[in-house]
């Protein structure tokens, strides 16, 4: 089951950028072991924390981004948990990342 791991998260890093955050859930353990970026946990966060963190990360000029399975967006609703607006920039197997405009 996390065979998969590593070659997602070059996947991801492929298209983030250097000082972004990444909202992510199943993939924290591997973003933590596979790169050197800050996470936050899908399953770990309200919308007001989001929020707060996202107005504070907007003056430092930190850019939004998340990597999350299709099941965890089934499990935890993310797109109307997170309020703001969110684009898929790509897909790979059953993984979506979306960047916050």
């Amino acid at each position: 089951m996390e065979k998969p791991y590593p070659r997602l998260i070059r996947w991801a890093e492929w298209q983030l950028p250097k000082r972004a955050i990444v909202i992510t859930g199943v993939l924290s353990g591997p973003f933590t072991f596979f790169s050197d970026r800050g996470i936050a946990r899908c399953d770990q966060l309200t919308d007001d924390r989001f929020q707060l963190l996202r107005a504070y990360a907007a003056n430092l000029g930190l850019p939004w981004y998340a990597v999350v399975a299709d099941d965890e967006i089934e499990n935890t609703t993310f797109l109307g948990r997170f309020n703001g607006d969110w684009t898929v920039v790509s897909q790979m197997g059953d993984f979506t990342l979306y960047r916050l405009d």
